[in-house]
């Protein structure tokens, strides 16, 4: 494991499997650096990013004003393995994370310009456990929502939730909000078991609503 011990502007080429525990500390580059700030190389490395600090400020920052090849900067880019279970990501002209390997998301972060928070394109896949996205992380052309959740709204970030209800692929943080979304003739199907306490509410339309054992 790398532990930072303070801030560093500079560009990192991880080609080897390691942990990078940020310690409330910035890894960065600025408007005239590099397009992304972590390259992780290659199939066979992987790069784990923690923060173990109690204020839980560690951060990958890119600020670059790159107009290259690719659509925009990022704070890291992805070829191989990323896990990343702390601290924050964040491009301020571009995506938190550009993804083409694969990425798994615990906790953490995530920001990108305009609230392009994530691009997994082409990717081999980018799996959501847990975190905070500053969208739905739905840029892109592959994303998988992880154990039958998927990401809703909570303040000014997308969180993971568990839903109640869904509609063909959509998930739902209640059955309400379910009901509302549907259209004559979908079926709601209950996620979860589910007390509606007081006040009930009204179903005004044609809707089935398949228990599904709850």
């Amino acid at each position: 494991t790398i532990k930072l011990l303070k801030d560093v502007n500079e560009t990192l080429d991880f080609n080897k499997k390691g942990t990078i525990d940020l310690n409330g500390h910035v890894i960065s580059q600025g408007p005239d650096g590099r397009w992304c700030t972590i390259f992780v190389r290659g199939d066979s490395w992987s790069l784990t990013i923690i923060d173990s600090s109690e204020e839980g400020t560690g951060k990958v920052l890119n600020s670059s004003n790159y107009t290259g090849n690719f659509d925009m900067s990022c704070a890291i880019y992805v070829v191989g393995y990323l896990d990343i279970r702390g601290g924050t990501i964040e491009s301020t002209n571009g995506y938190g994370i550009y993804n083409i390997g694969t990425t798994r998301i615990y906790g953490g972060t995530i920001i990108g310009k305009s609230g392009q928070s994530v691009m997994a394109r082409y990717s081999n896949g980018f799996y959501i456990y847990g975190g905070k996205f500053s969208d739905d992380a739905g840029n892109g052309d592959y994303y998988i929502r992880a154990n039958g959740k998927t990401l809703m709204k909570s303040g000014n970030y997308y969180e993971l939730m568990t839903p109640v209800a869904k509609i063909g692929d959509d998930y739902y943080d209640s059955l309400e909000a379910a009901v509302n979304a549907a259209s004559e003739d979908n079926t709601v199907v209950m996620v979860i078991d589910l007390d509606l306490g007081d006040p009930t509410f009204v179903i005004d339309k044609k809707v089935t609503l398949d228990l599904h054992g709850k």
